[in-house]
């Protein structure tokens, strides 16, 4: 639909003010749809992008492994090429597992990554495909309104044309480029869910009276409990917005996971994010005066 980094950022965010489970949900779809947009071919992006944007289908983003986890050098999926009489690839035959797949019980379509023998490739398979099996959700103590589900693959054939991209050995590059969208995406997912919090906890200072008046104007309490919190939500605002331009702007791999204090990315700063110099007591005096005007959030 022609959104980048910073527009999945954006809504990622507000969706998950509401509720990180809706917001898994949805960032489950455009993880899924990612390893086609990258790397799909015309014709499989008219297909498949074109049958979720149209809200008729669902599709899960499979790699994690149960005994892999998310290294994907050491996933045992295999996908088996089929010949015909002269050689010539007609398909593949996939085997494995893939575990902890968010909306992978109820996706009309999986982008799983499989060994072949050039290398990690991404193949579409459908539901209802023989061998395909969709297992039982996962009971999870949290964001439960988002599907966790195991997936196994059994003798699970597909045609070429559901070999992203359409040549094999393209899949740990594919994989890459989408690992940093996905980094963005969980990070706006924690941020909307912190600021959705410090929004509660700001109001309610006003409003709970303790030791003859509110919270918001105990400077300890909005020194260790709101200060700090709101200056690291603005900081991690500042810095993801940042990510999300480069994203969306340079032409370079910043597929990468994050830097140790002795390597930070370029234009970046070493460390954490700058603080501002005011002193947490003179800032809570800040919050303090205007929450008894309006609400700081």
């Amino acid at each position: 639909m022609g959104g980048g980094a910073m527009d999945c950022y954006v809504v990622t965010r507000e969706v998950c003010k509401l509720c990180l489970g809706v917001g898994t949900a949805f960032f489950a779809i455009q993880l899924g749809s990612d390893p086609i947009i990258v790397g799909g071919t015309e014709e499989q992006k008219t297909k498949w992008l074109g049958a979720v944007a149209e809200g008729n289908s669902l599709v899960a983003y499979a790699v994690t492994e149960p005994e892999a986890g998310s290294n994907l050098a050491s996933f045992k999926t295999k996908a088996e090429p089929i010949t015909d009489d002269g050689g010539a690839v007609t398909g593949y035959r996939i085997n494995g597992s893939k575990q902890f797949i968010s909306t992978g019980g109820y996706a009309d379509f999986v982008t799983v990554l499989a060994q072949t023998p050039e290398g990690p490739s991404f193949f579409v398979v459908e539901k209802g495909t023989p061998g395909f099996e969709q297992h039982k959700g996962e009971e999870k103590h949290g964001i439960r309104a988002s599907n966790t589900s195991p997936l196994t693959f059994t003798d699970v054939v597909v045609p070429v044309e559901n070999l992203i991209g359409g040549a094999p050995g393209k899949g740990l590059k594919q994989a890459n480029q989408v690992f940093g969208y996905t980094r963005l995406m969980v990070a706006a997912m924690a941020l909307g869910a912190g600021e959705a919090a410090l929004g509660i906890a700001i109001p309610y200072a006003k409003e709970r009276i303790q030791f003859g008046g509110p919270l918001s104007e105990k400077k300890g309490y909005t020194n260790k409990l709101i200060v700090p919190h709101w200056v690291n939500l603005k900081a991690a605002t500042a810095y993801i917005e940042s990510v999300a331009r480069r994203l969306d702007s340079e032409d370079g791999d910043l597929q990468v996971e994050a830097p140790s204090p002795n390597c930070s990315p370029p234009n970046l700063p070493i460390g954490r994010p700058t603080m501002p110099s005011r002193p947490w007591a003179d800032m809570a005096t800040s919050v303090s005066s205007v929450s008894k005007k309006s609400s700081v959030m």
